[in-house]
């Protein structure tokens, strides 16, 4: 969202010499609303999940469209988001039921690390998570961003393996979001069919008519 607005209103919003008043007031007119809105300029809407998931997209990550000070804001709040991550969930779930069915756990070889010497350290010993972190993220800032036209998902589901953590966000913030749209547009189509001229409509004529203003 942000940096196809953006992009409109730096380059397709900006009036031109040489158009007519009607145009240039229509641009305008346009632009004062996203601006508002989206406020790219200011510091605080790195706060906000388009802005977090426009640092996410491997097309958009440097935040062309904003200044220096909000690309930073940014990238500090999603390095809070990695540090907040638990720890454990890099193991995917098991379903349950799914123990019993496949019957009791094979032997497994003792590896390195479940020696004792790995125990009475531990792993912290030998990673440093907030080291990790960090260069995990600067790696990902300095990478060159992809053209606009190839797939930000399918970027990551090849990179996935060389940042564990930042692709944990992106499976949150770059997913498909939920929308009642569809829904709220069948209610409006109901209320111009179902109407004070209308009153005396069937249900299941009402039902038909929504269906074929629908599907038509």
């Amino acid at each position: 969202m942000y940096p196809v607005t953006s992009t409109l209103l730096s380059k397709h919003l900006v009036s031109t010499t040489g158009e007519s008043t009607k145009v240039s007031q229509f641009k305008t007119t346009v632009s004062e609303s996203p601006k508002h809105r989206l406020a790219p300029e200011d510091t605080e809407t790195a706060q906000k999940v388009a802005l977090i998931a426009s640092f996410l997209d491997p097309r958009h990550k440097h935040l062309k469209f904003t200044e220096d000070g909000v690309w930073n804001a940014v990238k500090d709040k999603v390095g809070e988001l990695l540090s907040s991550l638990p720890e454990n969930t890099d193991i995917a779930e098991e379903e349950p039921g799914t123990s019993e069915a496949r019957g009791p756990p094979a032997k497994q070889e003792r590896s390195d690390k479940d020696s004792a010497v790995a125990t009475l350290f531990g792993d912290e010993y030998y990673t440093d998570a907030t080291t990790s972190l960090q260069t995990e993220l600067v790696k990902y800032t300095q990478d060159e961003c992809i053209p606009p036209y190839e797939d930000p998902l399918a970027w990551w589901k090849v990179n996935e393996s060389r940042y564990r953590k930042l692709s944990r966000l992106v499976k949150a913030y770059l997913c498909i979001p939920a929308t009642s749209v569809p829904a709220e547009r069948v209610f409006s189509a109901a209320g111009l069919i179902v109407n004070r001229l209308h009153t005396r409509l069937l249900p299941d004529h009402v039902d038909m008519l929504i269906f074929l203003n629908k599907n038509k």
